[in-house]
Parts: C-alpha cells; sequence; structure tokens
C-alpha cells in the first residue's frame, strides 16, 4: 500500500487518460465514509499534490455540489 501510494503521490502511478492523479474522490454512507473520513483527516497535516473529496451523502445535490467543485478546479 504503501508503494502504491508513493507512486500516486509522486506522479508516476497514471491514470486511464495517461497523466498523473491529481484528485482522489471517496465514496460512502454512514459507517463505510467514516473510515476513509478519519484517515483523511490524519493526512491533512502532510501537504501533497492531491485533492480529496469525501462523498458521504446519497443525497444528489451533495454530489452534483462536491463534482462541481472538482470541475471547476
Amino acid at each position: 500500500m504503501y508503494a502504491f501510494c508513493d507512486k500516486v503521490i509522486s506522479g508516476d502511478w497514471k491514470g486511464y487518460t495517461g497523466q498523473s492523479i491529481t484528485h482522489l474522490v471517496t465514496i460512502g454512507i454512514g459507517v463505510s465514509d467514516q473510515g476513509p473520513s478519519m484517515v483523511g483527516e490524519g493526512w491533512s497535516a502532510y501537504e501533497n499534490n492531491l485533492n480529496v473529496r469525501f462523498l458521504c451523502n446519497a443525497e444528489g445535490y451533495h454530489h452534483s455540489e462536491s463534482m462541481t467543485e472538482l470541475y471547476a478546479e
């Protein structure tokens, strides 16, 4: 896992477009969201090039709002 994360953060691991990954989006509801959210909170102390989003609501408005922010970046 460390090796994979290191490759993503360094830009060595490419996305389907052949470009470096810059955004991570996790989707979860309730308990399936709490673990990734806690990890993300822990990561906040470490600066890197990744923009992480947590979608934790089944409501379409929340998804639409979060994804619009991603497209604007």
